[in-house]
């Protein structure tokens, strides 16, 4: 019992100490400023000989980065490192680059490879004594921001820190969103049934509500960060019942119908998106198709207990088409993104059957409430 305890009280010690030493961005910069501006200082001030009472001015270079989707914010810790270190009163160059010193340089972000010898001589050609480099990765769920400085006359490390960085709202605003967006997702939706006219008045009728379960598989193509197309396919069942009164005879039998189809509904949908931090809340707007997926099934029920199966009919919409309206809230989550999606959807034809002469029978409404998760692709280049 006393080696489960003592197990239990490792793991949950070092937890903590990883919890501990990952740190927000914000909190990283301050302790990589604060950190580098005394060993700078404390550096120079150890200067004899020629350099006795010489400034060292310091050269902060590009972080480079092991992918260019982190170009943001590597450009952010660049000009957060240049401020922190002139607060902690160290003079940094102000760079007047050559177009071959800016090719050099961006030769090495863009490649995330970290040459020294060709840092130390970029931060000679810039005029410093010093420079201050470092690199950003991915490692595992978080970041690694790594940092060194050395003195480009004697190659000397003056002081080198890593420090694992959490992912954040910030971080994810700065990364480049994707073009395609492919997911699923699964719910509940109401469906209510409005009876037409010429239906009711050949037999007695009433409005139905059905509720399910139901899939659906999506897509959305964006042409900028925040408008985008999204289509899908979602699987519906329609099943509306009505009842009535049916005399024969003289006699009153009631009774109780059913209508049962099924089809695709394939919406079209201009989507706007808002991403505040780690999440995006959508909404979303447009038509949807309704294509019939065989023939509708008509079966009555009498109170005597007798069931006519009726034979499949072949059923249309007189307009194939409905309007849409809704919205998401979705966060980052793994590799993709989960969501939870409400839509109201209404036909705006009816559902005829030709069985009795194109006979006009409901139309649909519909609300849903469906989670969802989905992944991105094609991400979009950083300007």
């Amino acid at each position: 019992m006393k080696k489960l305890l003592v197990a239990l009280l490792f793991f949950a010690s070092a937890a903590l100490c990883f919890a501990r030493d990952t740190l927000s961005l914000d909190m990283a910069l301050e302790n990589m400023g604060a950190y580098f501006a005394e060993r700078i200082t404390a550096y120079t001030t150890k200067f004899s000989g020629e350099d006795a009472g010489a400034e060292a001015p310091v050269v902060v270079l590009p972080i480079t980065a092991d992918a260019e989707r982190y170009k943001r914010v590597c450009e952010r810790i660049q000009d957060d490192l240049i401020e922190l270190l002139e607060n902690g009163k160290v003079t940094v160059v102000d760079r007047r680059n050559t177009e071959e010193i800016d090719a050099e340089i961006s030769y090495q972000q863009d490649s995330g490879y970290v040459d020294e010898e060709k840092a130390n001589s970029l931060g000679e050609a810039l005029g410093g004594r010093i420079i201050l480099f470092g690199s950003w990765t991915k490692s595992g769920s978080g970041y690694r921001l790594t940092l060194s400085a050395t003195d480009v006359r004697t190659r000397q490390v003056i002081g080198s820190r890593s420090l694992e960085v959490k992912h954040d709202g910030w971080i994810e605003s700065r990364l480049p969103t994707h073009i395609l967006h492919v997911g699923v997702r699964g719910g509940y939706v109401m469906h209510t049934y409005t009876m037409s006219d010429s239906f009711t008045a050949a037999l007695s009728g009433k409005n139905m509500a059905y509720n399910f379960l139901f899939g659906a598989a999506q897509a959305s193509v964006y042409f900028t960060d925040n408008v985008a197309l999204q289509t899908g396919l979602i699987y519906n069942r329609d099943i509306v019942e009505y009842s009535g009164v049916e005399t024969y005879m003289e006699t009153q039998h009631p009774y109780k119908a059913t209508f049962d189809s099924t089809s695709l509904i394939v919406p079209a949908l201009i989507r706007y998106d808002f991403r505040p931090g780690l999440f995006v809340l959508g909404i979303m707007v447009g038509p949807y198709f309704t294509i019939p997926l065989g023939d509708m099934t008509y079966n009555v029920r009498y109170s005597t207990g007798y069931l006519y199966e009726g034979k499949d009919m072949d059923y249309a919409y007189s307009i194939p088409l409905g309007i849409m309206i809704g919205g998401s809230a979705g966060m980052r989550l793994g590799p993709g993104s989960l969501f939870a999606d409400v839509r109201y959807g209404i036909d705006l034809g009816n559902v005829s059957i030709a069985s009795y002469g194109i006979l006009d029978v409901y139309k649909r409404f519909f609300i849903s409430f469906t989670l969802g998760y989905e992944f991105g692709f094609l991400e979009r280049r950083v300007k």
